[in-house]
């Protein structure tokens, strides 16, 4: 399978739908926490730009926001869930 990956490393800074964001895995919201500027540059070497990746962790720091204020006003058993392994 192919995967288009043009859209994640756009430099638009919002979120395009965040309304579909309902629910979200622990440890992906974890890591998502986790997230720097050197992981991912670490990560990608010099295939994004600086502005590509400030654009990344700016839509992150959305997402997280996003979750915690879900998280505050529903609890966190509503919002998060634990995939079986």
């Amino acid at each position: 399978w192919m995967i288009d990956h043009t859209r994640a490393f756009r430099t638009r800074i919002t979120l395009k739908a965040p309304q579909v964001l309902a629910r979200c895995e622990r440890g992906l919201l974890e890591s998502m926490r986790r997230l720097t500027t050197d992981t991912v540059q670490a990560a990608v070497g010099k295939s994004l730009t600086k502005e590509e990746i400030e654009s990344l962790l700016a839509r992150r720091n959305e997402i997280v926001k996003l979750f915690e204020d879900k998280i505050a006003q529903r609890g966190e058993g509503a919002i998060l869930y634990t995939l079986e392994r």
